[in-house]
């Protein structure tokens, strides 16, 4: 059986998409894992989240962006893991291929629009 992912994209998020693995309804503060899809040279920009995430690295690549100094500036491909905690600023700048990346979360975003994010001021 083949299926297409539903795609959800966030206002302030240009050029990013989000689809639920396994076609599973997305609901917020509730695991879940989510394949993020960034066009070549977009950019997630600094944000937060009320849980924790790992995103492992399956293409492209990019530039961390983090208020956690050790991250920040850090080059990740595939075969990277990504981790942040609650609460830390993180983001990434893809580079001219592009990024995609598997998010294993607590629940970040929700199928009726609702999105657990915090964009940082600009």
């Amino acid at each position: 059986m083949i299926s297409r992912l539903q795609s959800h994209q966030h206002p302030a998020l240009p050029g990013v998409s989000v689809c639920a693995m396994n076609n599973k309804s997305l609901r917020l503060g509730q695991s879940q894992e989510v394949l993020v899809t960034v066009v070549p040279d977009g950019i997630i920009p600094l944000h937060t989240h009320a849980c924790d995430a790992d995103m492992y690295i399956v293409s492209g690549d990019a530039i961390v962006l983090s208020t956690d100094q050790n991250d920040d500036g850090q080059a990740v491909s595939p075969g990277y893991c990504v981790r942040f905690a609650a609460g830390v600023g993180h983001g990434f700048r893809a580079g001219p291929g592009g990024l995609s990346f598997v998010s294993r979360n607590g629940g970040i975003v929700d199928e009726t629009g609702e999105w657990d994010i915090q964009l940082a001021a600009a």
